[in-house]
């Protein structure tokens, strides 16, 4: 789906976001929509992230998105210095921290004087303690209980306790009878032998036995305890075949990638071929991915067969089973239906039995219930004798009744008074406890007051701390992007140090400048077509011999070292600039890393002359490639050829 930019504002309004993109943003988001979208995503990370490192996350991201698009975040891919985002935010911070003040309580007078109060409470002294005293001193001259019933009531314990014991006129007969019941004989079955060799025979009958039972429970196994289906491609040779052809397709395919992008780069490959002929190996990866869910389809039918063969198997032992168990359950039934009809003729013998007992146990019931209606009346005068006493005992509690009554009364009083008392002393301690409450309370609060100030201001600095912090780490990260770019620059110079020195050692072996080393010089501004200069003398040009007269010279390798040196300087000064050019790299890189025997050899090669202007600081002198100064002389002159020392660098 193509995207507009119209979709960029919808989703920036929707997301509140659009007054954060500045000119250059809204810019690539009219021409690449995408990006804008992108963005917006981005930008909510970020406003979302949490902590610090959340934050730097997301800031990469942003600055990795505008890379892919070809726009630079801060520090990258551009000459702007680095500014921090959080000068305001700290200063902010620090006049806060600076400006809170000591902590003052608001509950200092009221705990002073609730303290004092506290102080002035002096002993408790009871108001009753007269009245108590009285009290206990008529309880403690009470005196003893004396009865007026103890006569009465002795009597009546003696003729109890002479009563003697309760003899029956029908033990005789109840003796009899007893002896007769007991002597009766346990029963005797006709039908038991028949009923313990049935009984016998089913006991030992034994359980169920399938003549298959082996074939069964190893099919109930496989069954009950199959293992549910996996897929390994590691473990399957199918699977092992298509990887070898796979792999085998894909390092032929990045090969010949590999082999396509040398040829075309001149025997080098770029990382962006590289990164296309890995791409073509994992095309046939994907592939071979995409094999692995036909494999698994294929080994889980052979396995699903398997299983419906199994269960095929088992339900035809099963119905063999069920019809040997119908056999011998047929048997066991039969055997048990004889036993119950054995077992009925022996209840009814059984039950003849017990009647013939139970008429002589009722004949002994019956004289029981004689003897136990003449125990009962000798129990009922037995029990008239224990009321009389029991009615004496009660007149005799009523009477101890009236004196505990009596007695009581001044111990209520007493006790009355001493409630009395507690209440006045529990009033006190409560007056005393509320104050000792109130004073904790007032303290609670003034320590919660001063642990909120504790807390704001320990949070205030822990604000300043954490602006600090990621001040410092986003100043850290855009010194780490600055020394990024400036490695990339010292990486080129180190190759074209590398190229102009495989040159010159041709030089110095054989005498003679290469194609390379005059392509090499011609990339740094010398050579090329003569032209005209300025009043006095003509532009540079190759020529196989020097010329007083201007054309055709060009200068000395110490010239261009001079020149170039001065000329940097003054681009570092007034334009920060990070990238050198090509005649810069060369005269003021190379040159200077050079051995002494080259920078010679190159110097004794060289013409006599320089057409090469002295180069200065904002003196408005302008060079073009092919002559002298504009507004200067020109390059004429016959001066003998310099000679100059080197010092090797590093």
């Amino acid at each position: 789906m193509a995207y507009t930019y119209k979709d960029f504002e919808t989703a920036a309004n929707n997301a509140g976001l659009l007054n954060s993109f500045d000119a250059s943003e809204l810019e690539y988001a009219k021409k690449y929509p995408e990006y804008g979208l992108s963005m917006v995503n981005l930008k909510r990370d970020l406003g979302n992230a949490k902590t610090p490192e959340q934050q730097l996350l997301a800031t990469e991201a942003i600055n990795q998105l505008g890379k892919n698009y070809g726009k630079y975040g801060v520090g990258e891919g551009s000459n702007q210095s680095y500014a921090t985002s959080y000068g305001s935010k700290i200063s902010d911070a620090m006049n806060k921290v600076s400006n809170y003040g000591p902590y003052s309580s608001a509950y200092g007078d009221q705990i002073a004087a609730t303290t004092k109060q506290i102080g002035s409470f002096g002993p408790y002294d009871s108001a009753y303690k007269d009245q108590i005293a009285g009290l206990n001193d008529k309880i403690n001259g009470y005196g003893e209980y004396e009865s007026g019933f103890q006569t009465d009531i002795d009597n009546l314990n003696n003729r109890i306790n002479n009563y003697g014991e309760y003899s029956s006129a029908y033990q005789d007969q109840i003796d009899q009878l007893a002896a007769d019941a007991l002597g009766y004989g346990p029963y005797e079955s006709a039908y038991k032998g028949d009923i313990d060799k049935l009984a016998s025979s089913i006991q030992n009958y034994g359980p169920f036995s399938y003549s298959r039972q082996n074939d069964y429970q190893r099919l109930m196994n496989d069954v009950v305890n199959r293992k549910a289906f996996t897929y390994d491609p590691e473990k399957d040779e199918l699977f092992g075949s298509y990887r070898k052809a796979y792999l085998r397709e894909g390092d032929r395919a990045m090969a010949n990638a590999l082999a396509q992008a040398a040829a075309a780069s001149g025997g080098r490959v770029s990382s962006y071929a590289q990164q296309a002929a890995q791409q073509a190996a994992n095309y046939f990866m994907g592939q071979l991915a995409d094999v692995i869910p036909a494999l698994r389809n294929q080994r889980y039918g052979e396995y699903t067969n398997d299983y419906n063969m199994l269960l095929q198997g088992l339900g035809a032992l099963n119905t063999d089973r069920s019809s040997e168990y119908q056999q011998y359950q047929g048997r066991l039934n039969q055997m048990q239906q004889n036993l119950k009809n054995l077992q009925d003729l022996e209840q009814a013998a059984y039950g003849q039995y017990l009647d013939q007992y139970g008429m002589t146990r009722q004949k002994l019931q019956d004289v029981l219930g004689l003897d136990e209606t003449a125990y009962g009346r000798w129990g009922d005068e037995y029990e008239r004798l224990r009321e009389n006493l029991s009615d004496k005992l009660a007149q005799d509690a009523t009477q101890y009744g009236r004196w505990m009554d009596q007695y009581g009364m001044l111990n209520q009083e007493l006790q009355s008074l001493i409630a009395q008392d507690a209440a006045d002393y529990g009033k006190y301690q409560d007056d005393y406890s509320r104050l000792n409450n109130y004073l904790a309370q007032l303290q609670n609060l003034d320590q919660t007051d001063y642990s909120r100030w504790s807390d704001d201001y320990a949070r205030l600095q822990q604000n300043l701390k954490n602006l600090q912090a990621q001040d410092e780490s986003d100043y850290a990260r855009y010194l780490n992007l600055i020394n990024s770019s400036y490695q990339k620059e010292r990486d080129a110079v180190a190759d074209a140090q590398q190229e102009l020195q495989n040159a010159l050692t041709i030089y110095e072996l054989t005498g003679q400048a290469t194609g390379a080393l005059k392509d090499l010089l011609a990339a740094a501004g010398v050579g090329g077509e003569g032209g005209g200069g300025g009043s006095g003398g003509g532009g540079g040009g190759y020529a196989s011999a020097p010329s007083s007269s201007g054309g055709g010279s060009y200068p000395t390798l110490q010239d261009f070292a001079s020149n170039y040196s001065q000329q940097k300087a003054a681009n570092y000064v007034n334009s920060q600039k990070s990238t050198p050019t090509a005649g810069e790299v060369w005269y003021g890189e190379i040159l200077p890393s050079l051995s002494q025997p080259a920078v010679d050899a190159i110097s004794s090669a060289a013409p006599t002359a320089s057409a090469m202007p002295t180069i200065g600081r904002n003196t408005g002198t302008s060079v073009s490639k092919s002559g002298g100064s504009s507004s200067g002389g020109g390059g004429g002159g016959g001066s003998s050829k310099p000679t100059f020392s080197h010092s090797k660098k590093g």
